[in-house]
């Protein structure tokens, strides 16, 4: 086995290549001028250099805001993200804190913003049906932070005692269009009276469809000593062309949205929220929404090449691979003759999707 000479090198290698994406799609949305037209500060770090750097850390799998400190030196983070300044965890936790409730408006703008825009001269797609719907999926899940002091903390349908964020994703390949803060439920009584007067048309008729299903055996293999009955029904206002038996099998699509919520919890850690305030940590999960079709739209412009890292086929990245393949890219930052230059190693397997894709940003 060979011993290195461990050294460090005059000159900036950055493990966060793919920041130069997001830098590009922030500065697309005109991020600076969302945010600092609104809500401008007299002194110190500018709200978007707060915004943006979360969002930075967002997209790396971190949401402590104790993480920021890693990249207060760190100068491919600060011109990637195009800030004028990295904050300090105690100004990143202190400016979300006094400002989260007036920022809950203006983030799903930003995500809006993100959504409409153009890659390549080309709409996002963001993955119809094979009927040509685009579905829109919306669930609830569970967030444990169980032993916490933390607003809100309730019982979840889970069994653990946390959150249950309301999550809405937009077509089948995961963009979220929001993801709702929601204190954990201890208990849910609610009462609904159904009036479809006005629901539906001549043409599209609301319509509802059941399923009962009997099982004899349970999940595990053991045979019930009396059958079991599953009532299920769905309401639709789908044209009569779809049958039935065509209705339930859209419906049961919509269960991939449960690999999104997978995504946010595991890939981007964002199971233990970071604030002991709710509506802070309600902010974060805004900004989560807006971190996830980030990264979503760098997978799917770059990890479905032909010259793509080997891959298997697949029409959609998990969040767990853009960060493994594009976002933990190593780089060497140089500046040569008046120009910034992010330099990849000879060998990444990866390196003509990367310059391709940020090469189509240019016009974004």
């Amino acid at each position: 086995m060979t011993d290195f000479i461990i050294k460090k090198l005059p000159y900036d290698l950055s493990s966060h290549a793919g920041l130069a994406f997001i830098g590009k799609y922030l500065k697309s949305i005109k991020i600076n001028s969302l945010i600092d037209s609104v809500f401008p500060v007299r002194s110190g770090v500018a709200n978007s250099d707060i915004l943006k750097s979360y969002l930075g850390l967002l997209c790396l799998g971190k949401n402590d805001f104790d993480a920021i400190e890693n990249f207060r030196t760190n100068a491919f983070f600060k011109r990637a993200l195009g800030l004028r300044d990295v904050p300090s965890s105690p100004t990143l936790r202190q400016r979300l804190n006094a400002h989260a409730s007036s920022w809950f408006d203006m983030v799903p703008q930003m995500n809006q913003k993100l959504l409409a825009s153009r890659v390549n001269g080309k709409p996002i797609d963001f993955g119809a049906l094979d009927c040509g719907y685009t579905p829109v999926d919306l669930d609830t899940f569970a967030m444990n932070n169980s032993f916490t002091k933390k607003e809100l903390v309730g019982r979840t349908y889970a069994g653990v005692d946390g959150y249950c964020p309301f999550a809405v994703y937009l077509g089948r390949l995961g963009y979220c269009l929001e993801l709702a803060l929601r204190p954990g439920k201890r208990e849910c009584i609610w009462q609904e009276s159904l009036d479809l007067a006005k629901v539906g048309s001549d043409a599209n008729p609301v319509r509802r469809v059941y399923r009962l299903t009997e099982r004899t055996i349970d999940k595990h293999g053991v045979v019930l000593l009396l059958p079991e009955y599953v009532l299920e029904g769905w309401t639709t206002t789908l044209p009569p062309k779809f049958s039935p038996a065509e209705i339930i099998a859209l419906y049961c699509d919509h269960a991939t949205h449960e690999q999104f919520h997978s995504e946010f919890k595991t890939d981007m850690d964002l199971e233990r929220l970071p604030s002991g305030k709710f509506d802070t940590n309600y902010l974060v999960c805004q900004l989560a929404a807006v971190a996830m079709n980030l990264l979503r739209l760098i997978g799917q412009n770059t990890l479905n090449d032909p010259d793509t890292p080997v891959r298997h086929t697949a029409q959609r990245r998990r969040i767990r691979t853009v960060m493994h393949e594009m976002m933990f890219k190593a780089a060497r930052m140089i500046k040569h003759a008046g120009r910034w230059i992010l330099g990849l190693g000879e060998s990444d397997s990866g390196f003509a999707v990367f310059e391709r894709h940020y090469g189509q940003l240019k016009t974004a």
